[in-house]
């Protein structure tokens, strides 16, 4: 609608750019540095090898302008989120009281000295974080911090965790995100730290700021990020018991039989069965939720929805509408009687989204089914086998009259000469060479007889038209000298 159509040649020269990328960074960059850096507010894949190449430290970084930054990054709100996690620090209000949240996240107001990454403020995850559900959810127990005896409730607490962990113990946990269950993760942890000192496990960064801004000659920090073979086996295993909760959860909604409810477009009542009533949306009202056995947590899935079109929200783009009539009509015009595939809200009801560890459905469609790739392999095996021996490949005198002919146009049209190649300044003079060097003859077949040359000189040559009512003939010469009363010159 208006945009310029994508070309594949720039597509692809992009895609080998990132890939070739990619593969150095391990040569090229500090692994610990590389995640760490990667993790910054305002700091994406667009932005992350400009700051990595052009950056001389992270002390240099933190010494560098908003305009500086700016120039870093090519983007200024990217440069104003990176500037502010560098320079601000937040800390509980003194004149405030108890928080609702339990306490330890009060309202929070800047302070003028200077911070390394302030709290870590952790939007920037927030952000790309996915909403699949942990199988721990609605656990209100107090998990214990990883190195010291500091309590917190992770579902109101979770920011407040990892800020307590970086501001007491500088450590980061990487990747915080795509933790299937942060309850059993930092248990885990916290039993392995008990026994083992952080540098067994934790890759160190060395810098020369403490968290609240000070300085500070070789202050460690350490990450502990899935790049240590342990945590990754942990995490896989974590989204294993997430992936198995799941499940049972969906054969539990697929065996209820208690099921009811009515009709979110019409008055009719659904009892018993899920999958009828999502088919029924589908079939009867061109709502697409997707296959009934491709979903979980059906119940808040149709909450949800209802909530969105009892608040006259379409369910597609989010628009507001004066009345639910205005709503059903803009929905069925512009086919928004859908959810919107790249809205992370859905996520959590679609069982691909818990298949494999930071992976949602957009990553696992791109991926090859192992099946097709099984069965072409099979099919040139098979062709493999096969006796090409007696192939032959003739080409019709037309094919080859079409080449000729093409040729012929683009030469005259470069003013050089069809059979010596020679360059003229003008038409004219290219006729009077060829004429005077008898070069009005045939050219030699390695001159012409180039695949290039199937494509036409002329956009739309309606010369070429012609040429299949002369293809009757036996022989490409005697196909050419039929040529002789037209002009393809």
């Amino acid at each position: 609608q208006g945009r310029a159509q994508p070309e594949a040649a720039t597509a692809a020269a992009i895609g080998a750019e990132l890939e070739q990328e990619l593969l150095d960074v391990s040569d090229k960059y500090n692994t610990a540095i590389h995640d760490l850096v990667s993790k910054l507010p305002g700091v994406n894949s667009k932005n992350l090898r400009s700051l990595l190449n052009k950056g001389q430290s992270l002390d240099h970084l933190l010494k560098l302008t908003k305009e500086e930054l700016s120039s870093l990054v090519n983007n200024g709100t990217e440069a104003q989120s990176l500037y502010d996690a560098l320079h601000k620090v937040y800390q509980p209000s003194q004149d405030s009281g108890p928080s609702s949240r339990g306490g330890r996240g009060g309202k929070f107001r800047d302070k003028e000295k200077s911070a390394m990454f302030g709290p870590l403020t952790f939007p920037h995850q927030n952000l790309k974080s996915n909403t699949l559900l942990k199988f721990d959810d609605g656990l209100d127990e107090l998990s214990c911090c990883l190195l010291c005896d500091e309590k917190f409730c992770l579902t109101t607490q979770h920011e407040e965790m990892l800020l307590h962990l970086f501001n007491q113990h500088h450590l980061v946990i990487g990747d915080v995100n795509l933790i299937a269950s942060m309850k059993s993760y930092l248990a885990y942890w916290r039993i392995r730290l008990a026994s083992y000192p952080l540098t067994d496990f934790c890759s160190t960064v060395l810098m020369d700021t403490k968290p609240d801004g000070t300085s500070s000659k070789d202050e460690k920090f350490y990450l502990l990020a899935d790049i240590l073979p342990e945590d990754r086996l942990l995490r896989e295993g974590l989204q294993q018991k997430r992936l198995e909760w799941v499940l049972r959860k969906q054969a539990e909604e697929r065996d209820d039989h208690s099921f009811s409810r009515g009709c979110l477009f019409c008055r009719q009542e659904f009892t018993g069965s899920r999958a009828e009533y999502i088919n029924h949306l589908s079939q009867q009202h061109n709502l697409q939720l997707g296959r009934p056995e491709n979903l979980v947590f059906t119940d808040e899935l149709l909450d949800t929805i209802k909530h969105k079109l009892d608040s006259l929200l379409c369910l597609f783009c989010g628009k507001l509408f004066k009345d639910r009539t205005v709503l059903k009509e803009h929905m069925r015009k512009k086919i928004h009687k859908r959810i919107n595939p790249d809205n992370k809200l859905y996520d959590k009801f679609y069982i691909v989204n818990y298949l494999e560890m930071g992976k949602d459905w957009q990553q696992v469609q791109k991926e090859p089914d192992e099946f097709e790739m099984s069965r072409k392999g099979n099919a040139s095996e098979s062709e493999d086998h096969s006796d090409w021996s007696d192939w032959q490949d003739e080409e019709s005198p037309s094919s080859a009259v079409v080449k000729l002919v093409n040729y012929i146009r683009g030469q005259v049209h470069r003013l050089c000469c069809m059979v010596c190649d020679k360059e003229h300044s003008s038409r004219q003079s290219l006729l009077i060479h060829m004429e005077t060097s008898q070069h009005f003859t045939m050219p030699h077949s390695k001159q012409w007889d180039q695949p290039e040359y199937y494509f036409p000189t002329y956009e739309d040559d309606s010369f070429l038209c012609f040429l299949d009512n002369m293809a009757d003939t036996d022989t490409i010469e005697s196909t050419v000298r039929n040529l002789d009363e037209y002009d393809i010159l």
